[in-house]
């Protein structure tokens, strides 16, 4: 009976034990749809154009060695530095070579903007990178609490 008890005590605790573990599940994200949701819910000063292929290549470089997917909307005047990215890693590549592609695109934005329009600097200097599972979201906008809220949103 001892031994029964035993076992039966052994056992529940491996299957708590078991479903703690698992852990919550990476987010399933459409790039396209997170980009809408962006658009809508965050205020921002320009026209935020399209861009993909060619184009997105030139503005991001080795973005297509890294990601499946993406939705990117860049200033249409570049008299702003607002711009919103929403990548998924390509198999193989990670959320984090992802973010760097995104980071130095950031750090370029820097450089050209401190001699053509420094008060655009505050925007990137706040811009909000923000890496879940195989995704990465990234804001620059002025409001960078409200980019944070919306991307918690999309990662919940």
């Amino acid at each position: 009976m001892l031994k029964r008890f035993i076992i039966f005590t052994l056992m529940a605790a491996l299957v708590v034990s078991c479903v703690g573990c698992t852990g919550s599940k990476p987010p399933e994200i459409d790039p396209q749809q997170a980009m809408d949701t962006i658009l809508a819910d965050i205020i921002f000063e320009d026209t935020l154009m399209d861009i993909s292929g060619n184009a997105a290549a030139n503005f991001y470089p080795g973005l297509s060695a890294v990601s499946e997917s993406y939705a990117i909307r860049i200033s249409a005047t570049a008299i702003t530095t607002e711009e919103v990215a929403v990548v998924k890693a390509r198999e193989g590549s990670t959320a984090a070579e992802v973010k760097s592609v995104l980071e130095l695109r950031v750090d370029e934005q820097k450089f050209r903007y401190e001699s053509y329009l420094p008060g655009q600097l505050p925007k990137l200097e706040n811009a909000v990178i923000e890496a879940k599972g195989d995704y990465v979201i990234m804001i620059i906008c002025e409001d960078d609490t409200k980019a944070k809220s919306v991307i918690s949103e999309l990662f919940k």
